[in-house]
């Protein structure tokens, strides 16, 4: 069975990220109001209905249109249970642990990401597929890196680049703040772990994510880290594809594995 996956949106100001199987349908995030979802879901072929929504975190660009998400499409809300969700807002919810769950014929499996909230990344798993989406983390170690080498497709963040951060307009905390190991990934971060991923694993397709419309550029995210991996070997468009997901607007439609 076959996975799809087309980032809504991707930054500070929003994200929700499509995800879908022969029968199910998920949204990573709600932090894009009920039209552009809608809308979203028209162009890439989908109903709204039935549609579950799966929470990273509860920073704001991550749920803030979950309330209306959910009121117009009675989505089934998932939230990791150390998050807190109803302290933002009063809404039903699932509380899930950092164990594995279905939702349809969708595995979902999350797992923790080094952030100043509790935040968790998750792999989704339908028959031979695998994705696997992180944003919002300061740093990736070997354990978390590893369990990644199996994916088809990784959807990763490149938040800033360190030079453009260190030179701009943030307040010296906020800067503090995102360079910390519990803030966001750097191109150059990023570029390492996509290097291990393509090199050591089965992962030929990425998407980078949630660039910072101050302190990146997709030129940058995207030269640095096909610089990283034509250095090791790997050639762009042979051993691996590559995507800027749109801080607004839709990415590629991605199929990966069996489409029967």
């Amino acid at each position: 069975m076959a996975l799809k996956i087309c980032s809504i949106s991707s930054s500070s100001r929003g994200n929700c990220i499509f995800v879908g199987s022969n029968k199910t349908r998920l949204l990573i995030d709600a932090g894009v109001n009920f039209n552009t979802v809608k809308r979203s879901l028209k162009v890439l072929g989908q109903d709204e209905q039935p549609l579950n929504v799966l929470i990273t975190h509860t920073h704001s660009d991550h749920i803030s249109n979950l309330k209306s998400i959910q009121k117009y499409t009675e989505a089934n809300v998932y939230s990791y249970g150390g998050s807190r969700l109803n302290k933002k807002m009063d809404i039903l919810y699932n509380e899930f642990s950092l164990e594995s769950f279905s939702i349809g014929d969708i595995l979902v499996t999350p797992f923790n990401l080094s952030h100043d909230t509790p935040c968790v990344g998750f792999t989704l798993e339908s028959g031979d597929s695998k994705i696997s989406f992180l944003t919002d983390l300061g740093e990736a170690n070997d354990d978390l890196v590893n369990n990644l080498y199996e994916s088809d497709l990784v959807f990763l963040e490149a938040n800033h680049d360190i030079n453009m951060l260190r030179l701009g307009s943030y307040p010296i905390h906020l800067k503090r703040r995102v360079l910390s190991n519990e803030g966001h990934l750097s191109n150059d971060a990023t570029a390492i772990i996509a290097e291990k991923l393509v090199t050591k694993g089965k992962v030929k397709q990425l998407i980078l994510g949630h660039l910072s419309e101050q302190n990146n550029t997709p030129m940058l995210a995207e030269t640095t880290v096909v610089r990283k991996l034509s250095n090791a070997g790997a050639i762009l468009g042979k051993d691996f594809s590559l995507e800027i997901a749109p801080a607004r607007g839709l990415s590629g439609l991605y199929c990966v594995g069996n489409k029967k």
